[in-house]
């Protein structure tokens, strides 16, 4: 039995180590996977993220033009305040993140802060700043996806694209500067000209600066802005700054000229992010496969161990069933002879080591034979069943309880006292008299029961048994008695 289980748990065991195995690939593949879905939520925040920092930039430039003096720009600002209000709306809903929506409703806080301003009280250039704080915070959000295990790819496309949103909003910041001193027609103040030489020199430093690894394709388009009208132009414009004859430009065109720059750098950046989306559903894709090649593998081993061991348990439980018909009579389901013999020599030799007392119960059941022959042999083993039972419900599960054949039956017990012994016996006789009766004949059956004691009348299993018979024989001369080998006792 021992054998069998060990065999068994090794069984399992070589298939649980498979089934880890499989199973750790399997959860690091769902971990990817999670990663690749918030990946591809971020992407779809970054998507709207740089559409509401295109137009937010256009809201920026119109207010510090209308602020300087534009009156007719009023629908165009309000254009734009509904698209960076749809994009926004748009990043909230896709974020998994509640820091990252407690972030975006601090920027539309901000936003509407900025739009209820009284103009009277602050100037352009701290209105400008505002919206600049503003659109430095949107560009955080670029980081959110880099929180994450991103893959090596997909963080380097993503870093690309956020040098191409820090060269958007330079061209961005010089635009809404430049724009609304052509209205103002005056010379910029010190923040002014801080901002536009920054966003100038930042700009060309982006566009010379080509070591970054970036796509090709993107690297091409980025170098051709340098060979733009648009951005000769923007050096035009710069340059007219320290010679003041910027003032006869039209607001307006150079406006709309300095836009097409920033939309061409959108361009880039929404080719990039497509590309990125086209790069993780791809990965997505090959990552579910893979869950279900690994599942299915998983699911393989699981119905093979199942196989092998219901088959293994199977075999095991045909050579129980042939272990147990060799040791236990197939009538009471009580121990046979060889069990009794095999068990008691080892409790005997636990007695001998602990000083423990046994006692051997012979037992054997009074006008059974007249039942047999009177009332058939069917009522005889339900008399056999019967009696084997009351003496489970008598004895320990500690006591070894065995029938030897026909109607004797053996019981090894531990004791203290006799009047243990006793005791037991006359529930055990008081349990199984009953009377039979057909025609004119009836008859009561009874026990007869000879009690041999270990260790004062032998050590000896063989010898107990030997002097536990003889005692029941001389109990069986009266019947319904028990008689204790050398002392009789009723």
């Amino acid at each position: 039995m021992k054998k069998s289980i060990l065999n068994t748990m090794a069984i399992i065991l070589v298939f649980l180590g498979i089934l880890a195995i499989s199973g750790n690939f399997f959860l690091q593949i769902q971990k990817e996977q999670k990663s690749l879905v918030i990946l591809k939520k971020s992407i779809e925040v970054i998507k709207n993220t740089s559409n509401a920092i295109f137009h937010l930039q256009k809201e920026r430039g119109y207010m510090n033009m209308h602020i300087c003096g534009d009156e007719n720009i009023i629908e165009k600002i309000k254009h734009e305040q509904k698209e960076v209000d749809f994009y926004l709306n748009n990043i909230e809903k896709a974020f998994v993140d509640d820091s990252c929506c407690a972030n975006i409703e601090k920027i539309k806080y901000s936003i509407e802060n900025i739009r209820k301003e009284n103009f009277q009280k602050k100037s352009n250039i701290d209105i400008f700043v505002e919206y600049t704080n503003i659109i430095n915070e949107l560009l955080r959000f670029y980081y959110y996806p880099l929180k994450e295990d991103s893959f090596p790819e997909t963080a380097k496309t993503l870093l690309s694209i956020y040098l191409i949103e820090e060269n958007k909003e330079f061209i961005g910041e010089f635009r809404g500067i430049f724009s609304a001193l052509i209205v103002d027609k005056r010379p910029p103040s010190e923040r002014e000209l801080y901002i536009i030489n920054k966003s100038y020199y930042g700009l060309t430093e982006i566009i010379n600066f080509m070591e970054f690894p970036f796509r090709e394709e993107t690297l091409k388009k980025l170098k051709n802005i340098k060979n733009m009208d648009q951005y000769k132009d923007l050096e035009n414009y710069y340059k007219s700054l320290f010679n003041l004859t910027y003032y006869h430009l039209n607001a307006g065109e150079v406006f709309d000229n300095l836009s097409e720059l920033i939309s061409y750098t959108q361009e880039i950046i929404n080719i990039e992010i497509k590309e990125l989306e086209s790069n993780v559903a791809s990965i997505l894709k090959e990552k579910q496969k893979m869950i279900v090649l690994d599942a299915g593998f998983i699911l393989f081993n699981i119905i093979l161990l199942t196989f092998i061991v219901y088959n293994y348990m199977a075999l095991n439980k045909v050579k129980e069933n042939l272990d147990y018909t060799a040791t236990h009579d197939s009538l009471t389901k009580l121990p046979n002879r060889k069990f009794f013999f095999d068990n008691a020599e080892k409790m005997l030799e636990l007695g001998k080591r602990n000083n423990l007392k046994y006692a051997v119960l012979f037992m054997d059941l009074d006008n059974f034979k007249s039942v047999n022959d009177n009332f058939g042999h069917d009522k005889g083993d339900e008399l056999l069943i019967d009696f084997a039972n009351i003496l489970k419900a008598h004895m320990r599960k500690s006591d070894l309880i065995a029938r030897f054949g026909g109607d004797e039956f053996v019981v090894l017990m531990q004791y203290k006292e006799i009047e243990d012994i006793t005791l037991v016996i006359k529930r055990i006789q008081e349990s199984t008299k009953r009377e039979y009766k057909i025609k004119n004949k009836s008859f009561i059956v009874t026990t007869s029961i000879g009690v041999s004691l270990f260790p004062e009348h032998s050590q000896g299993i063989e010898e107990l048994l030997k002097l536990a018979d003889m005692a029941m024989y001389k109990a069986k001369k009266q019947k319904n008695t028990y008689v204790i080998y050398e002392m009789e006792e009723k």
